[in-house]
């Protein structure tokens, strides 16, 4: 695998708080699209048969896509040629609407915030070097803060990584793959945030959903794609608020456990976009293997989660996993583990009662202290059958 990133960042909306004036969204969207030194070239390829398919042999500019069916139709086409590609993106979407524009809060540490999460559990894990290009219509001071971190707090020393670089450029000119984030940005607006076409929606993110990984704040905030899902009244956003900060606990005090945390992300990901849906064993195995992280039968890495608190269920008779959305759904994950564990006890039960009543009680293993908490439980289950 190559050591070399290249890094292409775009926005989508703006900084203005103040969501009440007239053409200022609810939304603040950055998407940066990480694409090795060895795909580089194919990159170059895949826009062009992007721009000669969709884009008149032009340039690729979300604001200039069609909120229509054809324009859909050109997302849709866009990233099914992108998908060909190896590469991730990580997206930061701000909900607006949810911050005071009298907090005094500014977007600089939201930025920092994201980048640091970016580079130190997406980039520094992965790469040696990196090349960052910023479209330059961004700020100025978007780029000095993240040179700063950079220099400060991203363990990378400019007289050791001369190397590395960031620069701001002009999609349209200087370089053309900045494009693809602006294309991700865009989408993000249109299809996440300000969706009215709910099954076009979740059409463009089952094409995505491998390839991007989605930084919400405030953490609180969902995709306007859950807005148009229809929820049953026993859809109780506290426990999922609680079974996602589990989750996001977890992260924070695990920053090396590369394979769950980005598991853990995956889950958090899609319980913003479709919280009902149960993510299974394969769809967990093909995310993490496109971020070039091998594993076995998850069931393995859930458990060892869920030993350390975090709430993840599947319940019985539904493959795969999810953060819980209902007193019900607790229920029914509560009826898989009885399911399996109390005939377990009661086979147990029913041996050591035979070994005893035939006179063989030094083959009972169960009486030794060793299973004494077993024998407990056993006894308990026998009492209620």
């Amino acid at each position: 695998m190559s050591t070399i990133a290249h890094i292409y960042i775009d926005e989508n909306g703006n900084a203005d708080l103040d969501v009440s004036k007239s053409g200022v969204p609810p939304y603040f969207i950055y998407a940066a699209v990480i694409i090795s030194d060895t795909e580089i070239e194919k990159a170059r390829t895949i826009h062009q048969s992007i721009l000669k398919a969709n884009f008149q042999n032009s340039f690729i500019k979300s604001a200039h896509i069609g909120n229509d069916k054809s324009g859909f139709a050109k997302y849709v086409d866009s990233f099914s040629r992108l998908n060909e590609l190896k590469h991730h993106v990580v997206a930061l979407v701000v909900d607006k609407a949810k911050i005071s524009k009298t907090s005094g809060l500014s977007f600089k540490p939201v930025f920092i915030k994201y980048f640091q999460r970016l580079l130190s559990k997406t980039f520094l894990n992965n790469f040696q070097e990196f090349h960052i290009i910023a479209d330059s219509t961004g700020s100025q001071e978007f780029k000095e803060s993240l040179e700063r971190y950079l220099a400060e707090k991203g363990g990378i020393e400019p007289t050791l990584f001369s190397n590395n670089t960031f620069e701001l450029a002009e999609d349209t000119k200087d370089e053309v793959l900045i494009q693809f984030a602006d294309l991700y940005a865009g989408a993000l607006g249109r299809y996440y945030c300000n969706c009215t076409e709910e099954n076009r929606a979740k059409t463009i993110h089952d094409i995505i959903k491998s390839r991007i990984t989605i930084e919400w704040y405030p953490d609180n905030c969902v995709s306007a794609i859950v807005a148009t899902d229809s929820f049953s009244s026993s859809f109780d956003v506290n426990l999922l608020s609680l079974s996602r900060k589990t989750a996001e606990e977890y992260i924070d005090s695990h920053p090396d456990d590369l394979c769950n945390n980005e598991m853990l992300r995956y889950l958090l990901q899609e319980s913003h976009i479709r919280p009902m849906r149960h993510i299974s064993s394969k769809e967990i195995k093909a995310f993490l293997n496109g971020k070039n992280i091998e594993i076995g039968d998850p069931i393995e890495k859930i458990s060892a989660l869920r030993d350390e608190g975090v709430v993840i269920i599947s319940p019985i008779g539904k493959k795969g996993y999810k953060f819980p959305t209902s007193k019900q759904e607790l229920a029914e994950f509560y009826n898989r583990l009885s399911s399996n564990i109390v005939p377990q006890l009661r086979r147990g039960y029913k041996l050591s009662k035979v070994l005893s009543v035939r006179g063989y009680d030094q083959y009972n293993v169960l009486n030794e202290d060793e299973f004494k908490v077993l024998r407990s439980l056993s006894d308990i289950v026998n009492k209620q059958s």
